[in-house]
Protein backbone atom coordinates (compact mmCIF):
# COMPACT_ATOMS: atom_id res chain seq x y z
CA UNK A 1 0.00 0.00 0.00
CA UNK A 2 2.90 2.49 0.85
CA UNK A 3 4.01 1.87 -3.05
CA UNK A 4 1.07 3.55 -4.04
CA UNK A 5 0.68 6.31 -1.80
CA UNK A 6 4.02 6.84 -3.20
CA UNK A 7 2.86 7.06 -6.89
CA UNK A 8 -0.07 9.04 -5.92
CA UNK A 9 1.86 11.52 -3.92
CA UNK A 10 4.17 11.84 -6.86
CA UNK A 11 1.67 11.65 -9.53
CA UNK A 12 0.05 14.84 -7.38
CA UNK A 13 3.86 16.59 -7.12
CA UNK A 14 3.64 16.40 -10.47
CA UNK A 15 1.22 17.75 -11.13
CA UNK A 16 1.34 20.60 -8.82
CA UNK A 17 5.00 21.38 -9.75
CA UNK A 18 4.03 22.02 -13.68
CA UNK A 19 2.15 23.89 -16.11
CA UNK A 20 -0.86 21.60 -15.49
CA UNK A 21 -3.13 24.00 -13.72
CA UNK A 22 -2.48 26.49 -16.11
CA UNK A 23 -3.11 24.88 -19.52
CA UNK A 24 -5.81 22.94 -18.03
CA UNK A 25 -7.96 26.19 -16.78
CA UNK A 26 -7.19 27.98 -19.91
CA UNK A 27 -8.42 25.19 -21.86
CA UNK A 28 -11.94 25.14 -19.79
CA UNK A 29 -12.26 29.14 -20.25
CA UNK A 30 -11.41 28.27 -23.81
CA UNK A 31 -14.04 25.38 -24.15
CA UNK A 32 -16.26 27.43 -22.34
CA UNK A 33 -15.60 30.43 -24.63
CA UNK A 34 -16.74 28.60 -27.84
CA UNK A 35 -19.70 27.02 -25.73
CA UNK A 36 -18.83 23.42 -25.78
CA UNK A 37 -20.67 22.63 -22.25
CA UNK A 38 -21.00 18.23 -20.70
CA UNK A 39 -20.57 15.84 -22.71
CA UNK A 40 -17.32 14.44 -21.11
CA UNK A 41 -15.05 17.47 -22.46
CA UNK A 42 -13.80 17.91 -18.99
CA UNK A 43 -11.89 14.55 -18.66
CA UNK A 44 -10.48 14.91 -22.02
CA UNK A 45 -9.68 18.72 -20.87
CA UNK A 46 -7.78 16.72 -17.96
CA UNK A 47 -6.09 14.48 -20.25
CA UNK A 48 -5.10 17.59 -23.16
CA UNK A 49 -3.29 18.97 -19.86
CA UNK A 50 -1.32 16.14 -18.49
CA UNK A 51 -0.08 15.47 -22.07
CA UNK A 52 1.07 19.06 -22.37
CA UNK A 53 2.33 19.76 -19.44
CA UNK A 54 4.58 16.47 -19.83
CA UNK A 55 5.78 18.27 -22.95
CA UNK A 56 6.29 21.61 -21.44
CA UNK A 57 7.79 20.23 -18.76
CA UNK A 58 10.34 17.38 -20.40
CA UNK A 59 13.33 19.33 -19.84
CA UNK A 60 12.74 19.46 -16.31
CA UNK A 61 11.63 16.08 -15.84
CA UNK A 62 14.62 14.80 -17.75
CA UNK A 63 16.64 16.76 -15.20
CA UNK A 64 15.24 14.87 -12.29
CA UNK A 65 15.44 11.98 -13.49
CA UNK A 66 12.22 11.40 -15.49
CA UNK A 67 9.05 10.33 -14.44
CA UNK A 68 10.07 6.82 -12.81
CA UNK A 69 12.16 8.67 -10.47
CA UNK A 70 9.66 11.96 -9.74
CA UNK A 71 7.64 8.76 -8.28
CA UNK A 72 9.79 7.44 -6.26
CA UNK A 73 9.72 9.67 -2.96
CA UNK A 74 13.30 9.34 -1.44
CA UNK A 75 13.72 11.57 -4.54
CA UNK A 76 12.28 14.95 -3.13
CA UNK A 77 15.58 16.77 -3.03
CA UNK A 78 16.45 16.16 -6.23
CA UNK A 79 12.99 16.85 -7.56
CA UNK A 80 13.36 20.04 -5.96
CA UNK A 81 16.84 21.23 -7.38
CA UNK A 82 15.13 20.03 -10.94
CA UNK A 83 11.80 21.93 -10.57
CA UNK A 84 13.49 24.96 -8.44
CA UNK A 85 14.22 27.36 -11.81
CA UNK A 86 10.89 26.73 -13.89
CA UNK A 87 9.01 27.58 -10.68
CA UNK A 88 11.21 30.49 -10.08
CA UNK A 89 10.80 31.58 -13.62
CA UNK A 90 6.93 30.93 -13.41
CA UNK A 91 5.96 32.61 -10.35
CA UNK A 92 5.10 36.31 -10.11
CA UNK A 93 7.47 38.61 -8.21
CA UNK A 94 5.05 39.76 -5.53
CA UNK A 95 3.00 36.60 -5.15
CA UNK A 96 6.31 35.46 -3.87
CA UNK A 97 6.77 37.73 -1.77
CA UNK A 98 3.42 37.74 0.27
CA UNK A 99 3.91 33.97 0.35
CA UNK A 100 7.18 34.94 2.06
CA UNK A 101 5.79 37.38 4.70
CA UNK A 102 3.07 34.82 5.28
CA UNK A 103 5.81 32.08 5.67
CA UNK A 104 7.49 34.25 8.22
CA UNK A 105 4.95 35.18 10.29
CA UNK A 106 3.85 31.51 10.55
CA UNK A 107 7.29 30.60 11.46
CA UNK A 108 7.76 33.65 14.19
CA UNK A 109 4.41 32.29 15.81
CA UNK A 110 5.78 28.56 15.56
CA UNK A 111 9.43 29.65 16.47
CA UNK A 112 11.09 27.21 14.42
CA UNK A 113 13.99 27.56 12.11
CA UNK A 114 14.72 30.28 9.79
CA UNK A 115 14.54 29.34 6.01
CA UNK A 116 16.58 28.15 3.77
CA UNK A 117 20.11 29.18 4.46
CA UNK A 118 21.30 30.04 1.04
CA UNK A 119 19.07 32.28 0.96
CA UNK A 120 16.75 30.79 -1.65
CA UNK A 121 12.79 30.76 -1.30
CA UNK A 122 11.56 27.40 0.79
CA UNK A 123 10.21 25.31 -1.46
CA UNK A 124 7.22 25.43 0.86
CA UNK A 125 6.50 29.10 -0.65
CA UNK A 126 7.68 28.57 -4.14
CA UNK A 127 5.00 26.02 -4.98
CA UNK A 128 1.65 28.21 -3.59
CA UNK A 129 3.14 31.31 -5.23
CA UNK A 130 3.86 29.38 -8.49
CA UNK A 131 0.18 28.00 -8.22
CA UNK A 132 -1.21 31.43 -7.73
CA UNK A 133 0.97 32.90 -10.60
CA UNK A 134 -0.15 30.25 -13.11
CA UNK A 135 -4.09 30.83 -11.87
CA UNK A 136 -3.47 34.34 -12.93
CA UNK A 137 -1.90 34.11 -16.33
CA UNK A 138 -4.31 30.88 -17.12
CA UNK A 139 -7.02 33.98 -16.23
CA UNK A 140 -5.59 36.11 -18.29
CA UNK A 141 -5.17 33.98 -21.26
CA UNK A 142 -8.43 33.00 -21.04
Amino acid sequence: MSSLNTYISGFFAVLLLSSFVKILLTLNILRLGIGLKGGGMGLAMVGCSIALSLLVMSPYLEKAGGIHEILKQENAEKIQEAFRPFLEKNSNEDVKKEFLVLHEKLREKAQSQGASEEGALPINVLIPAFLISELKDAFQIG
